[in-house]
């Protein structure tokens, strides 16, 4: 019943929301696969918006280990997700 009540438009930004939640959901699967430890650990936590100060202190780790392992990471992933959105969407 909420479908049929929701104005298209705005049900049109759900549907897109839920989309990219999916992709990204599966980018991360895979960096799973193809990372682990620390590095999974690192990109996880900056997702969820922590600072690198807080991630280094509480992965006890050096801020420039965290850098290199996000931005590693980050790199696959936005990789990963292009290509998933070229796979699934075209």
């Amino acid at each position: 019943e909420y479908i049929y009540s929701t104005p298209t438009s705005e049900l049109d930004l759900i549907i897109e929301k839920e989309w990219k939640s999916y992709i990204c959901d599966l980018a991360f699967e895979k960096m799973k696969s193809l990372f682990s430890g620390n590095a999974i650990d690192v990109f996880d936590l900056s997702m969820q918006g922590l600072s690198t100060d807080a991630i280094a202190e509480k992965l006890n780790l050096k801020k420039d280990s965290v850098y290199v392992l996000k931005n590693r990471v980050k790199k696959k992933f936005m990789d990963e997700v292009r290509a998933l959105v070229e796979q699934l969407e075209y």
